[in-house]
């Protein structure tokens, strides 16, 4: 499969979390929404018991859905460690009744990413803590690159598909 598929996906996803405008919670519920559909499909796709741990979200909940993953070697450590930190975030968002984020939440979730050797954390590039959107666009496309053959059978609608014009 090209590239352009995978490209269309990312562009469609950015523009979801960007059109959610300046809210913070939308921003937040809506990349989560994306990084938990990711993380079902990278365990449909590699667990011989993924249909129990999909559908039993009482004994397996997101955060045991990570952990799984990890152990397994099918996350990162800095990809699991920000997206297990997301997720704290995203439960204030979902069941607090005022939400804001702060500066200390943006820089703790993206801190795996430059308290490591990654080259993030030596390049000039837009810091991911500097805001909300630009955090949450950086924790999809991570875990759309890590896994970009389950994001394409998965995620792609037919449209894009080549083979399908």
């Amino acid at each position: 499969m090209n590239s352009k598929p995978l490209e269309n996906l990312q562009s469609d996803v950015l523009l979801n979390i960007l059109s959610a405008q300046n809210d913070e919670r939308s921003i937040v519920l809506i990349t989560s929404g994306y990084l938990e559909l990711s993380i079902s499909k990278i365990i449909e796709s590699n667990l011989i018991n993924s249909k129990r741990i999909i559908e039993d979200t009482r004994s397996y909940p997101f955060s045991v859905r990570l952990v799984l993953l990890r152990e397994l070697d099918l996350l990162s450590e800095e990809l699991f460690t920000a997206i297990d930190r997301f997720r704290k975030l995203r439960n204030r968002a979902a069941h607090d009744t005022y939400f804001e984020i702060s500066q200390k939440d943006l820089k703790y979730i993206s801190e795996p990413y430059f308290d490591s050797s990654t080259e993030l954390k030596k390049s000039n590039h837009l810091h991911i803590s500097d805001n909300i959107k630009v955090l949450c666009i950086f924790l999809v496309v991570k875990i759309f690159t890590e896994h970009k053959e389950i994001v394409e059978a998965n995620f792609i609608p037919s449209r894009w598909n080549s083979n399908n014009k």
